[in-house]
């Protein structure tokens, strides 16, 4: 280690705690070595030049036998003041001082049942940590000061903890995100709603499914995710070391709370309301006090009590649907009864919905003011060992019913059965089938079965016999899910009476029902009609259906079983081209000034307003055009934001500055990239 002033010394330690003045001197090179399994040292340092002092400088070294092919997920080094992890007062992953409190002045309570400095939450509790992360070939792809905190309900008894990294700037200046594409679901120019940066990280122990599966949650949310579920949380793996100690493995998420939903919608965190509850009442809490959301409170528990107490006609419906999104509701309940959540539902536990307060001209429906409903925490299902490895044959839809006011009242409406027992005739048929289940598995598995084995063997908090359960638990699911179709379309003909099932197949890029996608196929019953739309790319217009040979016009089409020829409703989507009529050209980076030029390539005059320009696929809607019309050939020339070089003069500004090695992208107002160019 050298430093550029040559009065200064330099103090490390190897411990994870900041070094001091007081800390070893550096005199020569510290040998670092291997231990029996995998070693992690975390060299951390400070030049010192009488009273003053460089920041910290951190880094992790790795030592295996077989380091090249040790890691299949990503390795994070957490490192901080051993007594902000294990001291009695401060410790955070310790019982401590508050277990000592709670014992003195309740002896008789459970163990599980005492206060711990492990359920600490809030400011109190979160301490600093330094992050570093590392592909699983070695390079670091994030260093970064930020804060800790213990995460999770039940899950905070276990010897392994699940642990919340906190993105602020007061930890580092000019770094109040995690800027690193983690999830590479979000990362893709055509994910739904792309993110590359993160205010907070999530390292789930597995929660409740710990001495299970260890896959439940990031398994049954990614199958929701394909599905078009979209309020549902993105996750990978992470190898997890504290001080240079290795913790063990982790799902690496993140939390869907006012932050990610912000980044997601691209509008102010400031109008995000995220309240736990949705069953019969929400609940308020810290960051949302009960005085400042008491009308959206009590406005959902009248709601709530007025379904239980009244039949479902129009009026009640209207004032449901004024609330919430009833599309959503359906949907989430479809995803949480089919994988079968004996965790749920409960307004104390694993609910929560949001909202947008805010006033806004972006084109997106979630934007309606109205409740929609996170996925989340789906560790107790598929057969889980935490409720008694219920089957796939327990009921779920009648158990829910009774809970669930809302849900219950609007399922008498012969329409909305209609539609939910659609969508779960779409799980069982289409998103949450054996194959897709097995697929989601393997493509899990391969970034992070080989962590989870190295814990179950090495990790020192890995009970005995833990891999062997493990692999139970996935045997576990897979039956679930080979299972469950059967005794679910059961208990929907118990249910509502319904009988036989047909078949509907659609021939082009079309959604049937909630399955998306090319040459979609969907089993209904008889007594049910089903929504069939075409998903058209920005270049192919509709043109018109056909159903069993029968021509059809206008987009949307309703089939039914008497469209159906021997049981099979047979659809055509024909199509016409529908050339984009701009393209971005000649998109520069020359220091002083930056900028890129629009023309219209059609043959036509076009008008590009409502239109969106941007240079980051996270945000694409930066710019909106407006009183933008182009003759055939014609093109408009933008320079970047605030340029006042005498070349920009007579060409508009843009809100950003497009960098070299970056990507400028035209989109439409649904999101879909028209046009894109490199900056060179």
């Amino acid at each position: 280690m050298t430093t550029e002033q040559p009065e200064a010394r330099i103090h490390y330690t190897l411990d994870g705690s900041e070094p001091t003045a007081q800390s070893p001197l550096y005199t020569e090179p510290i040998r670092l070595g291997p231990a029996k399994n995998t070693t992690c040292v975390v060299v951390k340092a400070r030049a010192v030049a009488g009273d003053r002092t460089s920041a910290a400088s951190v880094h992790s070294y790795f030592f295996d036998p077989h380091i090249a092919a040790r890691f299949s997920s990503y390795v994070f080094s957490l490192s901080t003041n051993p007594d902000n992890l294990y001291g009695h007062e401060r410790g955070i992953l310790v019982p401590g001082r508050l277990r000592a409190l709670s014992e003195a002045q309740h002896p008789y309570l459970d163990a599980t049942a005492h206060n711990a400095n492990y359920k600490g939450r809030g400011r109190e509790w979160e301490r600093p940590v330094a992050v570093e992360v590392f592909s699983p070939e070695g390079t670091r792809i994030l260093e970064q000061a930020a804060g800790l905190r213990v995460f999770g309900g039940v899950s905070r008894h276990a010897l392994q903890k699940s642990l919340r990294l906190i993105a602020r700037k007061s930890y580092e200046k000019g770094h109040g995100k995690f800027d690193y594409p983690f999830f590479p679901e979000l990362a893709l120019p055509t994910a739904p709603r792309p993110m590359l940066a993160f205010d907070g990280l999530v390292l789930s122990n597995g929660g409740q499914d710990l001495e299970d599966a260890q896959l439940r949650t990031p398994l049954l949310t990614r199958l929701a995710a394909k599905a078009g579920y979209l309020w549902v949380a993105p996750s990978h793996s992470a190898a997890v070391f504290l001080n240079g100690a290795y913790y063990g493995h982790a799902f690496l998420t993140t939390r869907v709370d006012d932050s990610f939903l912000a980044d997601a919608l691209h509008v102010s965190k400031g109008d995000i309301t995220v309240l736990d509850g949705g069953v019969r009442e929400l609940r308020s809490s810290p960051k949302y006090p009960h005085l400042l959301h008491l009308r959206e409170i009590t406005d959902f528990r009248r709601l709530a009590e007025a379904c239980a107490d009244r039949p479902m006609d129009a009026a009640l419906l209207t004032a449901v649907a004024r609330q919430v999104d009833v599309d959503n509701l359906l949907s989430y309940y479809v995803a949480e009864i089919y994988v079968d959540n004996r965790d749920w539902p409960d307004d104390q536990n694993n609910v929560r919905v949001w909202r947008y307060s805010g006033d806004t001209t972006l084109p997106l429906p979630e934007l309606d003011g109205r409740w929609r409903y996170v996925l989340y925490d789906l560790d107790a299902t598929a057969m889980s060992l935490w409720h008694g490895m219920q089957g796939a044959d327990a009921p779920s839809l009648a158990r829910v019913m009774k809970k669930s006011p809302i849900f219950a009242a609007l399922l008498t409406r012969p329409e909305l059965a209609a539609q939910f027992a659609n969508n779960l005739c779409d799980m069982a048929f289409a998103h949450f089938t054996p194959d897709k289940v097995r697929a989601a598995m393997a493509a899990l598995d391969a970034v992070s079965l080989k962590e989870i084995r190295y814990a179950a063997a090495h990790g020192a908090y890995s009970p005995p016999g833990l891999g062997q359960k493990i692999m139970a638990g996935r045997q576990n699911i897979l039956r679930f899910f080979e299972e469950r179709p059967a005794h679910m379309l059961h208990e929907l003909r118990e249910t509502f009476g319904y009988t036989e099932l047909y078949e509907v197949s659609v021939q082009g890029r079309a959604r049937c029902g909630t399955i998306a996608g090319e040459n979609p196929v969907g089993w209904y019953f008889v007594e049910n009609p089903v929504i069939v739309a075409p998903l058209l790319t920005p270049t192919v217009a509709f043109d018109h259906w056909e159903v069993n040979g029968v021509v059809r016009r206008g987009p949307t089409l309703a089939v039914s079983a008497q469209d159906a020829v021997d049981g099979r409703v047979r659809v055509v989507l024909a199509t016409r081209p529908h050339p984009v009529p701009f393209a971005l050209e000649e998109a520069y980076d020359q220091g002083a000034l930056c900028g890129f030029t629009l023309r219209n390539v059609s043959d036509a005059p076009q008008s590009a307003d409502g239109l969106y320009l941007s240079d980051r696929l996270d945000k694409p809607r930066k710019y909106r055009l407006k009183d933008l019309t182009l003759q055939p050939g014609e093109f408009a020339q933008f320079v970047g934001k605030g340029h006042r070089h005498a070349k920009a003069l007579l060409r508009r500004n843009v809100n950003f500055n497009p960098r070299k090695g970056e990507t400028v992208y035209l989109r439409d107002a649904a999101g879909n990239i028209l046009s894109s160019i490199p900056v060179r």
